[in-house]
């Protein structure tokens, strides 16, 4: 992200999502960088 202004809402979204309980489980689940990614960018998108 090159915006600072876009950085700050990324941010959020990233705290946002961290809050929820059943999206940390899941996350704390997967062993792959790529499944990962994906849960995130479903999460962000």
């Amino acid at each position: 992200i090159k915006d600072p202004k876009s950085q700050v809402g990324l941010l959020a979204k990233l705290m946002e999502i961290f809050s929820q309980e059943e999206f940390v489980q899941n996350f704390a689940q997967i062993k792959d960088g790529s499944e990962m990614y994906e849960l995130l960018n479903q999460q962000l998108s």
